[in-house]
């Protein structure tokens, strides 16, 4: 295999084998005494590795993928948060409880659709 990368501007080449790794190593490292460049990138493409299969959940589910998944249901449920504390209770619709209000209704014989008109009724109700 050729060698005629821009960056190769070493007069001689030396195998990684042959050239020792001077810096002391990370915690997670296996590696002791006498250490080459050979042994460092070997270490790191099984690190990298084991790093990979572990992103991968299941059935082929990405975690980065899973993680957009769950940050568009999390921006879902913010708008939702949001819509509710702009909204004020007492407008809230009650339409779709099912209530029955047995003949419940306000001074001009309405029933109420919201949780403001129900409350108000009740209060009318009970100081009557």
């Amino acid at each position: 295999m050729g060698c005629n990368k821009i960056k190769n501007t070493c007069v001689d080449k030396y195998f990684a084998s042959c050239v020792y790794y001077e810096l002391d190593t990370p915690s997670f490292s296996d590696l002791e005494d006498c250490i080459t460049i050979e042994e460092t990138t070997q270490e790191l493409y099984e690190v990298l590795a084991n790093v990979r299969t572990k992103v991968d959940i299941n059935d082929g589910v990405v975690l980065t993928e899973l993680l957009e998944e769950k940050q568009d249901q999390i921006d879902v449920l913010q708008e939702k948060v949001e819509l509710l504390e702009n909204q004020n209770v007492c407008e809230q619709s009650i339409e779709d409880c099912n209530l029955n209000l047995q003949n419940l209704v306000d001074v001009c014989g309405e029933e109420p659709t919201t949780i403001g008109g129900l409350l108000q009724i009740l209060i009318n109700e009970l100081n009557n």
